[in-house]
């Protein structure tokens, strides 16, 4: 009850909750996220002093191959106008799930007076925060870490992304959380990108898995099984090229952060994984 909330104390609800994946119906999947952010907002708008952060995605940035409307590089202000609900592509329907909830959630925000914010991290990496040999971190492998996993045994190439480690998308999470409802952020409904600025090129990232593998005498992988998919080179930006233009953003409104390098997160995923298959 809506009634029951101290008008005292800012109360701050994370909106995670998203399939990322094939799954047996990927449209109906696709038209529930909307609804669920929809839910979302409308109990939000019942409590007193209740913020809404959404946890919305690059996908909602940008279609696959969208030039950016600067023509350089994307920003929080471009939007992902290409991704449609597709039959035969879970991947197009996520992106149009994330796109469409991400302006539902907005629009209706306004329109209850909820303030909110949406946090857009790209692809994200990182390791597990369970340590390797307990029970509990079988469980909790996410899809990054699974695909990973693969890159390092050799079964599928290294592919190079634009992402950003778990930790920072954690840091920026809790962060926002803090800010007080008087902050402009919250009526403005600002949106931040969450990423490294430029992807670094599979061959840098399989080489920074190969020398954790060493690091082990080739005794757990070899790393002459890790290799590189060469023959992708980015999608409307070039691999290596600035992508997104978010780090002073980020540096300005979430109390200095500023992302872990690539490197050390894909570094940081193999000594956990190693550790994992001993």
């Amino acid at each position: 009850d809506g009634e029951d909330s101290d008008d005292t104390i800012d109360y701050c609800v994370y909106h995670l909750a998203c399939i990322f994946g094939p799954t047996q119906n990927h449209i109906q999947t696709a038209h529930d996220a909307i609804t669920g952010v929809t839910s979302t907002v409308q109990t939000v708008s019942k409590y007193n002093r209740c913020k809404l952060i959404l946890t919305s995605s690059m996908a909602a940035v940008r279609g696959t191959g969208q030039t950016p409307s600067n023509g350089k590089y994307y920003t929080h202000r471009d939007w992902n106008t290409m991704s449609k609900l597709e039959d035969d592509s879970w991947g197009s329907s996520y992106q149009w799930s994330k796109t469409e909830s991400e302006r539902v959630t907005m629009q209706l925000a306004k329109e209850l007076n909820v303030p909110m914010v949406s946090l857009n991290p790209s692809f994200v990496f990182g390791p597990s925060t369970f340590c390797p040999s307990s029970s509990a971190s079988s469980s909790s492998k996410s899809y990054s870490l699974t695909l990973v996993g693969q890159w390092i045994r050799g079964e599928s190439p290294v592919q190079s992304r634009l992402c950003i480690d778990v930790r920072d998308v954690a840091k920026a999470h809790v962060y926002m959380g803090k800010q007080p409802l008087s902050s402009t952020v919250w009526n403005e409904q600002e949106r931040f990108i969450l990423s490294t600025e430029a992807r670094i090129s599979s061959t840098d990232i399989a080489k920074e898995l190969q020398k954790v593998a060493a690091s082990s005498g080739g005794k757990v992988i070899d790393p002459n099984a890790i290799y590189a998919d060469t023959d992708f080179k980015g999608g409307a930006i070039p691999i290596g090229e600035k992508e997104v233009d978010c780090a002073d953003r980020l540096r300005q409104y979430f109390g200095g952060l500023v992302c872990r390098s690539v490197e050390e997160t894909f570094k940081d995923m193999g000594r956990f994984l190693l550790i994992e298959m001993e």
